[in-house]
């Protein structure tokens, strides 16, 4: 059974055959696998970084739908209330009522979902710190380009988890606030209809 651990050996194996022939210096697996990590690492949290963009515009839209529902519904209430002689049946009420609070409370689901948040990230740090940003550029700039990409890597871990976070959270939020309209919608529909029930 062939196992992982027999690919380098064999390539190594060929490279110091080429480099026999070709003088040039034997290639580091660690480094070329360093560089396909910290590529999807930095993939990942481009992809996050997108998603947030996403769910935001996702929120606004919910609350101009939200808007523009509600502001439907007291025109037709107020249209259909023009005649002195109409009254808004009793069965109706409930529905209404139900609907327009349930606009309300996705509007409020999706403002939440598109709040501002601080996101972690990367600082200046204090003098001493020997991980802040600034004594990392002083001290550190010379280091070899694998421990940089390693550093770099673990940096872009732990702000890909913040954004993950913070993005489940808007998700969540998201799906309450699309269900919370949907059912405000449905709700809205029942209300036309003992309206235009008891129209006729």
């Amino acid at each position: 059974m062939t196992g992982w651990n027999r690919f380098p050996r064999i390539g190594r194996r060929r490279a110091t055959s080429h480099q026999a022939s070709s003088g040039e210096a034997e290639p580091s697996f660690a480094e070329d696998a360093g560089v396909e990590y910290a590529d999807f690492i930095a993939a990942e949290l481009t992809e996050a970084r997108a998603t947030k963009a996403s769910l935001e515009q996702r929120a606004i839209g919910l609350v101009s739908a939200s808007g523009v529902f509600v502001t439907v519904l007291f025109g037709l209430i107020a249209f259909l209330t023009r005649s002195d002689s109409f009254a808004l049946p009793g069965q109706a009420e409930p529905p209404l009522y139900a609907s327009l609070a349930l606009f309300g409370f996705a509007a409020v689901l999706a403002l939440m979902a598109n709040a501002p948040g601080e996101y972690q990230g990367v600082n200046r740090g204090e003098p001493d710190d020997e991980y802040g940003l600034e004594n990392i550029v002083r001290s550190r700039w010379g280091n070899p380009r694998p421990i940089a990409r390693r550093r770099v890597a673990m940096t872009r871990i732990v702000i890909l988890a913040a954004y993950k976070a913070k993005n489940t959270r808007k998700g969540r939020l998201l799906i309450g606030a699309t269900a919370a309209e949907a059912l405000a919608i449905v709700f809205l529909g029942v209300t036309v209809a003992f309206i235009i029930g008891f129209a006729d």
